[in-house]
């Protein structure tokens, strides 16, 4: 229960420093991992391969993930958390799926600001 509540006081800190931080995509510095484990996350889009498959939704963190404890990723637009599916690591980075029914109806997903919070902190 502690490690719950540390968890969600640490999310909030970092939700409260990006969302007052303003940097434009051209001008932010890469993604560097902090004290708390929070990377920013990369939006991707892939198209489907051939008709009725759906579009395939990425966001990708700068780090690969041992899948050892919680995460939480979060707009920081919006300022809301989810626990969406860990799609494995490529090319020594995290890939985190982003449902179609989110993208949907959230067309500007792409644009908002993403960050992942670790509980542990990815080797």
């Amino acid at each position: 229960m502690r490690n719950r509540i540390v968890f969600a006081v640490l999310l909030s800190v970092v939700v409260l420093i990006v969302s007052t931080t303003i940097a434009s995509p051209a001008t932010a510095a890469p993604p560097a991992q902090s004290k708390n484990c929070s990377y920013q996350l990369t939006p991707q889009i892939r198209l489907p391969q051939y008709p009725g498959q759906q579009h395939l939704n990425f966001l990708y963190a700068p780090v690969a993930w041992n899948g050892k404890g919680t995460y939480v990723i979060v707009n920081t637009y919006t300022r809301m958390g989810y626990q969406w599916a860990f799609h494995g690591n490529f090319s020594g980075r995290a890939r985190f799926g982003v449902p179609t029914s989110y993208t949907l109806l959230n067309p500007r997903w792409t644009r908002d600001r993403w960050v992942i919070v670790f509980s542990e902190c990815p080797k």
